[in-house]
């Protein structure tokens, strides 16, 4: 499996230099044997604190962010189908202050409350707001397993973004026939990135997580980010490539965005990163 490459050049009049180089936040490469990638989750309500938590992980080990849009305070109480113009334009102002703060790529995601985020959005707005980010230049979206994956994906495709498709459980962990199918579904779905996050109750649960881990790395055609939550949940999330790690949702500053993350700096040496 050749790893897929997260970050972009095609950003547009404007964002790129002159000489059209890629941007200053690089790109990252996911698995394909490739060393597992820190991604830092950012939380903040507003935009000035989410570029004050880039700043503060500067300092510790991150190869990408992934900027929880569903934490946005302007999200609050959304209704209706539509996404009103002024909250486009605060997304898309805060998409640009992201980019330009950030040293490394962004995936951009909104998490659902179905799928345990703060996002109480209608499916039509869910899918306006991953469209628009993936139009203002993030370097992935998240894309929730549902219905309208397909399309949303297609156009995050069509506007450059790299797609992470992803499938929560926050009660159990799965049958591992059941999580098998889901990343394979996912990879047929288009994703670029499947992600598999599933709730281990026991070390047996954790067991099942890792072994599902190893077959995604031979079997599945995109590569997978398996994982377990919860503190039986720890070891899954510390991964070496030739055991089907690929990426690991660090925290930095002791923020957690789930149970059971571990700290950027404290994986760092598991993993015997320098």
């Amino acid at each position: 499996m050749e790893p897929v490459v997260i970050g972009r050049s095609d950003l547009g009049a404007g964002l790129l230099d002159p000489a059209g180089a890629i941007p200053p936040r690089g790109r990252v490469l996911l698995g394909g044997g490739q060393p597992v990638v820190f991604i830092v989750p950012l939380t903040a309500g507003d935009v000035r604190g989410v570029v004050e938590q880039i700043e503060a992980a500067a300092s510790e080990p991150h190869d990408m962010f992934e900027w929880r849009v569903d934490y946005l305070d302007v999200l609050a109480g959304l209704s209706g189908e539509e996404l009103n113009d002024q909250v486009r334009e605060e997304i898309s102002r805060s998409a640009a202050e992201i980019l330009d703060a950030s040293d490394v790529p962004v995936l951009a995601t909104v998490r659902t409350a179905a799928q345990g985020g703060n996002a109480e959005v209608s499916t039509p707005v869910y899918g306006q707001i991953v469209e628009l980010l993936a139009e203002c230049g993030m370097d992935a979206v998240d894309v929730e397993m549902a219905p309208a994956a397909p399309a949303l994906t297609e156009k995050a495709h069509a506007a450059g973004a790299k797609v992470v498709m992803s499938f929560h459980d926050f009660e159990v962990t799965p049958e591992s026939e059941i999580m098998r199918e889901l990343l394979e579904t996912m990879a047929a779905l288009g994703a670029d990135i499947a992600k598999l996050a599933v709730l281990a109750n026991s070390e047996r649960d954790a067991l099942n997580v890792e072994l599902v881990q190893r077959w995604a790395a031979e079997y599945v055609p995109a590569p997978s980010i398996v994982l377990a939550m919860g503190e039986f949940g720890r070891q899954t999330r510390a991964t070496q490539p030739e055991d089907g790690g690929v990426a690991s949702f660090v925290a930095v500053s002791g923020r957690e965005s789930a149970p059971g993350q571990w700290g950027a700096q404290e994986l760092a040496e598991k993993l015997g990163r320098s």
